[in-house]
């Protein structure tokens, strides 16, 4: 990944966070858009985002995007949740069960892409 691949993929991440970070702490941001599945949906999608973009930040190397993705990402939906308090909202365990969700799908998602990419080289499909 070139260095200016790389700055893309870590600004887009932290600008992402920041937006993500900045709209669950917005007191009553009004009615939620109606989903299937309601707001958790909307958490697993978020959180689901968030991890393909830390998978680009490392190109694509799964093991490391994945480790780092369940510790860091994990952890800061929790962070998010709890913080949640301190400006009326309401933390919920089940609201960080679907970001954690979002997490852990994006990461298997990135890990398929880059085996059946391997596996595409490997047999000169692509």
């Amino acid at each position: 990944m070139s260095n200016s691949t790389r700055l893309l993929a870590r600004t887009s991440l932290t600008l992402y966070l920041l937006i993500l970070l900045t709209l669950t702490h917005i007191p009553h941001l009004g009615p939620i858009p109606e989903v299937p599945g309601g707001d958790k949906t909307l958490h697993f999608t978020g959180y689901f985002i968030a991890g393909l973009l830390l998978q680009w930040c490392f190109s694509f190397r799964w093991q490391l995007a994945f480790a780092v993705a369940l510790i860091a990402l994990i952890g800061l939906g929790a962070v998010d949740e709890i913080t949640q308090a301190f400006v009326n909202r309401t933390p919920s365990i089940f609201d960080w069960y679907a970001d954690a969700a979002g997490i852990v799908c994006s990461s298997a998602a990135g890990s398929v892409a880059v085996k059946l990419r391997n596996f595409m080289r490997e047999k000169n499909l692509c």
